[in-house]
């Protein structure tokens, strides 16, 4: 894999609950409550499950803000989420007017999705010779970042090239005012809100970031 090669491509991938999709924990109490359930109940029930996913709105300026950011770069890649498949995100995303709703990538959890994003959009473009660099949008930077740690502490004599891969990767950490920084070699960036200016500044990160 080559480390001399420009970025040709830079795309945007996003996280769906709590991210782009209002996912607190006020709608299982709502529920609970309305159906005289514990949020155990809820949680081992998939009927149920469903029935709470289906009430998550968008959170104000996301359906803008994630399709303008994704026409500033090279389009939007997918959306790369943990939940149960069945749960129906790509209805979901579509009801409430999100671009490619049909592009949904579940996994059981945060370090198999970080394996998915660099297998699927990274990695097929330093064998290529076209390098391509991921935006990620993510409520849990936390999570992300110990995942890209375990991907590094995995086959360890293999770090540096896999500190290289994760070098293409931006999490932007979405209702966060600061981003944690990290040794993993994952840029990181914060994205408090939706909002018009916090949008804004964001882009003028991303582009001097990506020009720079």
């Amino acid at each position: 894999m080559s480390t001399e090669n420009p970025l040709r491509r830079v795309v945007v991938t996003s996280d769906i609950g709590q991210t782009v999709l209002d996912g607190g924990m006020h709608y299982f109490r709502d529920y609970a409550q309305e159906y005289n359930l514990s949020i155990r109940d809820i949680t081992r029930n998939l009927q149920h499950l469903t029935n709470v996913y289906s009430r998550f709105v968008p959170f104000p300026g996301a359906q803008r803000g994630i399709q303008d950011i994704s026409q500033t770069f090279d389009g939007f890649a997918g959306w790369y989420t943990v939940r149960p498949e069945v749960l129906g995100a790509d209805k979901q995303l579509a009801h409430n007017g999100f671009i490619s709703p049909d592009a949904v990538r579940v996994s059981k959890d945060s370090t198999k999705k970080l394996q998915q994003i660099t297998q699927e959009l990274i990695i097929p473009g330093e064998r290529s010779g076209s390098p391509t660099a991921v935006i990620l949008f993510d409520d849990n930077q936390e999570k992300i970042i110990r995942a890209g740690q375990a991907l590094l502490r995995a086959e360890s004599d293999q770090a540096s090239l896999k500190q290289h891969i994760l070098g293409r990767l931006t999490l932007v950490a979405y209702g966060s005012d600061q981003a944690l920084r990290t040794d993993t070699g994952i840029s990181t960036l914060a994205l408090p809100s939706w909002d018009e200016p916090h949008v804004s500044h964001l882009k003028r990160s991303l582009s001097y970031l990506y020009q720079s």
